[in-house]
């Protein structure tokens, strides 16, 4: 659910902000206009109004859905660093594996979609960041142990010792000691290999992809936003100095330069480009593809029971509740604003 809501949410904003494919010359109308933004300007419409508001919601949801999807990615991550995963465990990779890539792909998208919205803060990035490096330990912990277990799967002569590991940690019932009721059937542990190989592969040709685009798209992220911040202290800097010179010389009235926004003096982001745009949505879609094969790894094994969910479900469907509700209010304010006048805007 977290990949689909994040593909959502990244074509919402190519709708709301949709790339240019070639640059247009600025007419003298569209520099007059920028030149007027530093200016009073009167007093918006209603439907500008509306358009402002839906924006803002908007870029709101987003912040706090991504908020949301770090903290439960990083609950994931170290209760798996807790969960044995240093020891070759074939139950440990192939669930845990694919929740490890789905805690790098959708976040380091939703990251590049707050940079694209002005919305990616400082500690945004830093929480962005401390959930990858966790991700990234934990997959590549669990990638580790990928080989051996293909190989046992595939060698004759092991007798498929890891899928055996498998399915006696799956069956194992408390009222027998911890033992599986298939140990009175050997001839069961040939049945599902064809399944149990196929999700093999997918573990070990797909993951490397998908951790290597994101991570590449995540380090170029966090590369301009660096330039971005570094470039915009700059600016202030010297507008500190030069304000102050102006106090000097034209006594206390300060002289009053033209407002530009930090972001206009910082480094225009790569992903504004409508080339590299377009390259990383495709991209970004090819991989979602291949996470959401990842994740029907635990099914197609029958892992987990679609019609009775666990408690780890629940809470991963449920997590994304607040950001949405939070949403929803938000725009019914919007649509309906007569109902939730306070006292104080009446007063104004």
């Amino acid at each position: 659910m977290q990949c689909v809501v994040v593909v959502i949410l990244w074509f919402c904003v190519t709708a709301l902000n949709p790339p240019r494919l070639r640059k247009k010359k600025r007419t003298s109308a569209e520099i007059e206009e920028q030149q007027a933004q530093s200016h009073p300007v009167p007093p918006l419409g209603t439907d500008t109004k509306e358009k402002h508001a839906h924006r803002h919601n908007f870029a709101s949801v987003l912040v706090q859905f991504h908020r949301t999807q770090c903290y439960f990615s990083a609950t994931v991550q170290i209760a798996s660093l807790t969960y044995g995963i240093f020891s070759t465990d074939m139950l440990n990779v192939f669930l845990l594996v694919p929740l490890a890539t789905n805690g790098i792909l959708p976040i380091v998208f939703t990251y590049i979609l707050l940079l694209r919205y002005h919305r990616a803060t400082l500690d945004i990035t830093i929480l962005t960041t401390v959930c990858w490096i966790l991700a990234s330990l934990v997959y590549w912990v669990l990638y580790s142990h990928v080989i051996p277990i293909n190989g046992e799967i595939r060698n004759q002569n092991a007798n498929y010792s890891a899928y055996e590991q498998f399915m006696y940690k799956l069956s194992a019932l408390e009222a027998c000691g911890g033992y599986s009721a298939l140990a009175v059937c050997p001839d069961n542990f040939s049945l599902g290999k064809d399944e149990i190989v196929r999700a093999s592969w997918r573990l070990r040709a797909l993951t490397p992809v998908i951790w290597s685009f994101s991570s590449i798209c995540l380090i170029v992220a966090l590369g301009e936003e660096v330039k971005r911040r570094r470039r915009e202290w700059k600016y202030h800097t010297v507008e500190q100095g030069t304000e102050v010179k102006d106090e000097s010389r034209h006594g206390t009235e300060p002289y009053h330069h033209k407002a530009t926004s930090g972001h206009e003096h910082g480094t225009h982001s790569l992903f504004k480009n409508s080339v590299v745009y377009c390259t990383v949505t495709a991209l970004f879609s090819a991989c979602v593809g291949m996470q959401l094969s990842l994740l029907s790894v635990s099914l197609s094994l029958k892992m987990t029971n679609v019609h009775n969910w666990t408690f780890g479900q629940i809470v991963a469907i449920t997590v994304w509740t607040p950001p949405l509700l939070g949403y929803l209010y938000d725009e019914v304010k919007v649509f309906m604003p007569e109902r939730f006048k306070t006292s104080t805007d009446e007063l104004d």
